[in-house]
């Protein structure tokens, strides 16, 4: 059984870099079990998905997703930003003990694959022999291959199919669109009920400016990925410095202002080299 956490591309698929069914027989599996999806928040929601494939035993666990949310690519002038980066996603599956991820750089040519002819390439060269998805899946081509067609799909293949139900807190369904919803109203307190943990802001993803203990954290809107900020006003924050591979944190008052954030800091108080890792806003 590897205990090695795995990242590969779509490329590595096509090219046969994941495993075989006889490398994966050796490491004591039938198969692999997956859900596929953008996972941007990796909230309750998808905690159940994980769940349900991680329950599949004697199946190497893991997870197709995106480095980036397709609406970046569709619709680039409405999308707000995304609730996690790439590295915290990759973070909360290894956390979660999933075997694998694979990373798909999706673009308008990738959307143009029929549902049926996606579906085809990861029964082939993942060996899937479970998947697991909400009702409201959709993939492929304009999002056309829903859950009764890939259950069409893959049942006769013989490949579990697991349909999930939906996540429901204080009768508010649990969703990646929710949750965003709610970031930009600066309802915090909303948003940890429905992620599961506070919204963190990964430093490594905007450009960072530092001045005499002042920090300001600036939005990359060049690169197609970029976290959601709030409403302009001030708010509480946790700030996560890593020193000598330690974290360390901080409660501090920060504002947002037109797209960036800023706070006072003086990390030049603290002995040694730092880094600044992440931000939460606290409820």
């Amino acid at each position: 059984m590897t205990k090695e956490f795995k990242v590969f591309t779509w490329q590595d698929i096509l090219c046969d870099k994941f495993f075989s069914l006889d490398e994966l027989k050796k490491l004591g599996f039938v198969g692999t079990a997956i859900t596929i999806g953008v996972f941007d928040g990796v909230h309750l929601g998808h905690d159940v998905l994980l769940e349900s494939v991680l329950s599949a035993k004697d199946c190497f666990s893991g997870v197709v997703t995106f480095s980036s949310n397709p609406s970046t690519v569709f619709f680039p002038e409405e999308y707000r930003g995304d609730i996690t980066s790439m590295q915290q996603k990759l973070s909360r599956f290894k956390e979660k003990g999933l075997g694998f991820v694979v990373v798909i750089d999706f673009s308008s040519e990738f959307g143009k694959i029929e549902g049926k002819d996606f579906l085809s390439i990861l029964k082939d060269k993942l060996s899937v022999a479970y998947i697991a998805e909400g009702q409201d899946f959709r993939c492929g081509y304009k999002g056309l291959t829903d859950m009764k067609a890939l259950k069409d799909f893959l049942l006769p293949q013989k490949v579990i199919v697991k349909t999930v139900p939906q996540v429901m807190v204080k009768e508010q369904r649990v969703s990646s669109s929710a949750i965003r919803k709610s970031i930009l109203k600066g309802d915090f307190s909303l948003v940890k009920e429905l992620l599961g943990r506070s919204y963190s802001l990964d430093c490594n993803q905007f450009l960072v400016q530092y001045q005499q203990g002042s920090y300001r954290l600036f939005q990359n809107k060049e690169h197609k990925s970029f976290q959601v900020l709030p409403p302009n006003g001030r708010y509480n924050l946790r700030i996560c410095v890593r020193q000598n591979n330690e974290l360390l944190f901080y409660s501090v008052q920060g504002e947002v202002i037109n797209n960036s954030l800023k706070f006072v800091f003086d990390s030049e108080e603290l002995q040694g080299q730092c880094f600044l890792d992440s931000v939460e806003f606290a409820e």
